[in-house]
């Protein structure tokens, strides 16, 4: 929360890769045999991939962070209410929440085509 001014940047740098790689690839087709465009268009095609796969590493720890948040916030409240000793969830627990949400989110829209 208190820095997400950075996933705007990060927005901005990739919307600006994409430029510069369709840039390139005009340029390409201007000048296919000149090596050095060839090159810089291969180095933002991995940055770009680079990019993209932290985006979706990062959507993922997000998603079991939550998780862990809802599997504690449980936990404490239910011994608040019933006295319970306490039990630390391990991340596996996390995990599998997960993928239960993911199960019940996917089987509504397979069931609609």
């Amino acid at each position: 929360k208190a820095y997400s001014f950075l996933e705007e940047y990060r927005a901005e740098e990739f919307e600006k890769l994409m430029e510069a790689k369709q840039r390139l690839q005009q340029l390409r087709k201007k000048r296919p045999k000149d090596s050095m465009i060839a090159a810089q268009e291969d180095e933002i095609t991995k940055e770009i991939k680079r990019r993209v796969q932290q985006d979706k590493q990062r959507r993922h720890i997000g998603r079991l962070q939550d998780a862990e948040r809802v599997l504690k916030a449980e936990e404490r409240q239910k011994v608040k209410e019933t006295g319970k000793v306490p039990y630390f969830h391990r991340k596996k627990a996390a995990r599998q929440l997960l993928v239960e949400k993911k199960k019940k989110e996917a089987t509504p829209a397979k069931k609609l085509k």
